[in-house]
């Protein structure tokens, strides 16, 4: 009978285990088939939805820039892990 239970109990867990995985990756391929992940992942709307790690000052730049006509600039860093950062809790 305790052999009989465990195996239920255990086949339940799994199962919903599965499931919330599941529902993981599901949400993961939405945000990623809608484009970034990131909001203003490209910098070309200055510094929105962007904020500091650590200590500094976040500017959009002009001067330097990669693939459009803006990038970010981080100054004021007092320690080599201070950086940009963006949260994406809601993921």
């Amino acid at each position: 009978m305790n052999r009989n239970r465990f195996i239920r109990t255990s086949s339940f867990i799994l199962a919903v285990v599965l499931a919330l995985a599941s529902l993981v990756t599901v949400s993961v391929h939405t945000a990623a088939a809608s484009g970034n992940l990131l909001t203003n992942a490209d910098m070309e709307s200055g510094t929105t939805g962007w904020s500091t790690f650590g200590a500094g000052t976040l500017a959009s730049s002009t001067s330097v820039v990669h693939g459009g006509t803006r990038s970010l600039l981080h100054t004021g860093r007092t320690a080599t892990w201070n950086g940009p950062a963006q949260s994406v809790a809601s993921l």
